[in-house]
């Protein structure tokens, strides 16, 4: 016998439209007792493969870079169990719709002495009526940072000097890039964001 996966939601159920990531927990069993090999695969492609373990639940997880590679559109979750004679497959359908991004350091970059300019640039694409704003603090270990305006440096290349000279915490560098598709719904993206201060 093929083995079973047990899902709360339904092989070939729609779970909507997703604007982040996602999980899914399920098992999977096998009536003659063998061994059941699982892949977790979105749009074909595997995410995890592993053996399962008898009466264990796992999570799919569709989160990350994962999601974040991941156009918009319609996507398929499959999870599928094979005991090396028959195989199950359990489908989860989507779509992504992700029309807003906001880049930042997890950790700021700290500093020696007083940062008084930076410079920064953004490669990718940005449709014109995106809504765009960059921001940059030199002081991000402080409990309330002061987050300066620095869009039009960045568009144009130029350095960034910071009107802010106080750090309670040490001066340390932090930048903020939000950007939110605009009227016309044209996509766009982001490789990198680079740049440096002194």
């Amino acid at each position: 016998m093929a083995p079973v996966i047990q899902c709360a939601q339904e092989s070939g159920t729609d779970l909507g439209t997703m604007a982040e990531g996602f999980s899914i927990d399920y098992s999977a069993s096998d009536a003659d007792g063998d061994a059941v090999s699982i892949t977790e695969s979105v749009d074909g492609k595997p995410l995890r493969q592993f053996t399962a373990g008898a009466g264990q639940t796992y999570t799919a997880q569709v989160t990350g870079e994962t999601f974040m590679k991941l156009l918009n559109g319609a996507h398929t979750l499959t999870l599928a169990a094979s005991d090396g004679k028959a195989e199950a497959a359990h489908t989860l359908s989507f779509a992504k719709l992700v029309t807003a991004a906001s880049v930042t350091l997890a950790e700021p970059m700290e500093a020696d002495d007083q940062i008084t300019l930076c410079v920064l640039s953004v490669t990718g694409h940005i449709p014109a009526d995106a809504a765009y704003s960059v921001k940059v603090t030199n002081n991000a270990r402080d409990e309330a940072p002061v987050w300066e305006d620095c869009t039009e440096e960045t568009r144009n290349g130029g350095n960034h000097i910071f009107a802010n000279q106080t750090a309670a915490n040490g001066f340390a560098f932090n930048f903020r890039l939000d950007v939110k598709r605009g009227e016309s719904g044209q996509g766009g993206y982001i490789n990198s964001v680079q740049g440096g201060f002194q």
